[in-house]
């Protein structure tokens, strides 16, 4: 028998975040990733993917030290949502500089 899920007034959410930071340590510049596909019900919160990696400031790309410090938060429909996951198992890099269609997003600058 399965089991039923009890139903749920409430919707869930999808958002994919982005982040840029920059750092020193030791006298060395770099450049911290980051970025997350969520699922939000109301009450739970899901990190479905995640990914971090560090680039040293004189092997990053001009694209990608031009791109401003901060965290970026879109708010996604789950088609956009699911077509993200599975790119994201290919080709995690390129989700560092996607700019999906979005419901809506936000802008929050660092430092």
């Amino acid at each position: 028998m399965q089991e039923k899920k009890p139903y749920s007034l409430e919707k869930t959410n999808y958002y994919f975040t982005r982040v840029k930071d920059l750092h020193a340590e030791n006298g060395q510049a770099f450049i911290t990733l980051f970025a997350r596909l969520t699922k939000e019900d109301g009450q739970e919160t899901e990190s479905v993917w995640v990914e971090l990696d560090e680039v040293k400031w004189e092997q990053a790309a001009p694209k990608l030290k031009m791109m401003p410090n901060g965290i970026q938060t879109y708010l996604i429909s789950e088609e956009i949502f699911e077509e993200l996951l599975r790119l994201s198992s290919s080709h995690h890099k390129e989700m560092y500089f996607l700019t999906p269609l979005a419901k809506m997003n936000k802008f929050r600058k660092l430092g």
